[in-house]
């Protein structure tokens, strides 16, 4: 098993992995749909966001996103955001996914983020709390299946507390 930091010229062994988690109904057979997976992570590539392949035995199993922004003064931010999450559907349930998160959560916490954001859905969510995150927020967009939920970290106390001030 490795992590390996990602440039962006390794996005295509990632795309139809961040596909797949992006999308339901990903097709990785659908040139197209590849298209639109290997577009998206160069547009997230473009905007800052960090990605982290997990490998076994040399194959792409799972991949995180990091976005932490630098301010003018070169430090970075305090708060960071997880973009993407995402482990092979054959590959779920045997801990990639908590080890990905895990990952996310230590490179964060190295660069001074203390406040660590995502927003996911309501079916996702409970990996997220299980993993200590705390619900600020749910959304639900009339008609749409899935709702919205944002969830955070303090990762100075792992306090489920609102944290009042950084």
């Amino acid at each position: 098993m490795e992590f390996k930091e990602l440039n962006q010229t390794e996005v295509t062994a990632f795309s139809s992995l961040l596909g797949e988690a992006e999308h339901g109904f990903f097709d990785p057979g659908e040139s197209s749909h590849n298209a639109w997976a290997r577009d998206m992570l160069t547009r997230y590539f473009g905007r800052g966001v960090s990605f982290w392949g997990y490998l076994v035995a040399g194959r792409p199993v799972g991949v995180v996103g990091l976005l932490v922004d630098k301010q003018p003064n070169g430090q970075w931010r305090e708060f960071g955001q997880i973009t993407h999450i995402g482990v092979m559907q054959d590959q779920r349930h045997h801990g990639y996914g908590s080890a990905l998160l895990h990952q996310a959560e230590t490179v964060a916490a190295s660069l001074g983020v203390k406040i660590l954001d995502v927003q996911t859905s309501t079916q996702t969510a409970p990996f997220y709390e299980h993993s200590g995150f705390v619900i600020d927020a749910k959304r639900n967009f009339g008609g749409i299946v899935q709702s919205a939920v944002h969830l955070y970290k303090d990762l100075r106390t792992q306090s489920k507390e609102r944290p009042t001030k950084v």
